[in-house]
């Protein structure tokens, strides 16, 4: 029992630390000896955790996709689904853990070729949290002629990869201003996406 705590530990340090290195440098800059280093865990031990270098971050990939999709289920089923209360609650995330802020900007806007298909895996359940959302949101108002909702949520995956590029450059002592006008972009940004799908001629049973 006190091995399977010590390993347990063990794996807790060196994801705390990947994930502050990952986040940091990006996937190609970190240096798994500056991962050991900094959490105090010898090659060896880190080589006994984690297979390659590629495990690791993708172990840190899974875990920032995770919390976050929790997170956000726990607390958007507290109130109703707008986009004012989705990018609230991603944006308090994101606040609150800097470095998951990172990890994420890195894996949907510069996911390392090679891992990409690894990558899809672990954010598997976001996006599909994601398409629960934008049905919630949408309801039972009709899209746009043309428009299917396999197009939508295509469209609606690019623009979550892309809304939170500026996180990747902000850090803990930035002002809360910021935060917040970022907060109003995001809510913009998909209140516009909502208006060009939806058809203004009724729901979806007229």
């Amino acid at each position: 029992m006190k091995k399977e705590l010590k390993s347990l530990r063990t794996r807790e340090k060196l994801l705390a630390a990947a994930m502050d290195e990952f986040s940091s440098k990006g996937y190609g800059g970190a240096s798994v000896n500056d991962i050991c280093k900094s959490s105090g865990v010898p090659k060896g031990n880190l080589y006994h955790n984690f297979s390659s270098k590629e495990a690791l971050y993708l172990a840190c990939v899974k875990e920032t996709f995770t919390e976050l999709t929790q997170e956000m289920q726990a607390k958007l089923s507290e109130e109703s689904v707008t986009p004012e209360a989705y990018f609230r609650i991603r944006v308090s995330f994101f606040q609150a853990h800097p470095a998951e802020a990172g990890i994420f900007c890195g894996a949907v806007l510069f996911p390392p070729m090679e891992l990409q298909k690894e990558i899809e895996a672990c954010r598997a359940g976001f996006d599909a949290f994601n398409r629960e959302i934008l049905q919630k949101l949408i309801g039972d108002r009709k899209l746009r002629k043309g428009l299917s909702e396999g197009m939508v949520e295509d469209v609606f995956r690019q623009l979550q990869n892309g809304l939170n590029a500026d996180f990747r450059n902000k850090k803990a002592g930035d002002s809360h201003d910021k935060l917040i006008a970022h907060e109003q972009a995001c809510q913009t940004a998909l209140s516009v996406f909502l208006y060009g799908i939806l058809d203004a001629g009724g729901n979806a049973t007229d």
